[in-house]
């Protein structure tokens, strides 16, 4: 998913260029570059400009999510995702499912969340060896990083809905924005479970 988001905003980079060039040609612009123009935002001595993000720290499952400015304000939802495992009788297994939630949502008017899956170690193995099915969907949640204990990934398809923003959301998980690093108290919450909830 991360390859095709990636492909797409490539192909939409070199059109962007494509376009400024043809402007340049049809206008007669100078292609001599103009003299910086002062500004507050510019770069001083060497130094670059901070950009400040929202960041969203987890140290449970270990990981840091950069978010826009614009997501100032944002809640967590805890879910969990299920999975089954038909060559042990049906076996559900779960794990956390965290979504990052825009400040904007509301119930008349939701805004696409960020999905945020965790996975054992030993779980995403079985997920990529398709023993573990955790998605309707005909492909396996894709990986957004990973530490010595897990592995973070989103749905595949999870945009599907067309809720506000669910462009924005893309290009956010198309920047690499999830940093792993190690939990601070391993859990178990990923073991195993059977029976309808």
């Amino acid at each position: 998913m991360r390859k095709a988001m990636a492909s797409c905003l490539y192909l939409a980079l070199i059109c962007s260029l494509a376009t400024v060039s043809a402007a340049q040609a049809t206008t007669g612009a100078a292609s001599t570059p103009k003299a910086p123009v002062s500004s507050s935002h510019q770069e001083v001595a060497g130094k670059p400009r901070v950009v400040h993000q929202v960041i969203y720290t987890n140290r449970l499952y270990g990981f840091s999510f950069y978010l826009p400015k614009s997501w100032k304000g944002y809640s967590i939802v805890e879910k969990d995702w299920d999975g089954t495992n038909d060559s042990e009788a049906h076996l559900v297994e779960h794990g956390p499912l965290i979504l990052i939630r825009h400040p904007l949502w509301t119930e008349d008017e939701p805004y696409e969340d960020i999905p945020i899956m965790v996975f054992s170690r030993k779980q995403w193995r079985e997920v990529n060896d398709s023993v573990l099915d955790v998605t309707a969907a005909p492909s396996p949640p894709g990986e957004i990083g990973r530490n010595h204990t897990y592995v973070f990934a989103v749905p595949p398809r999870f945009f599907y809905d067309y809720s506000n923003g669910w462009e924005e959301v893309c290009r956010i998980l198309n920047g690499d924005p999830l940093r792993a690093f190690s939990p601070s108290v391993a859990t178990s919450i990923h073991s195993p479970r059977t029976g309808a909830r």
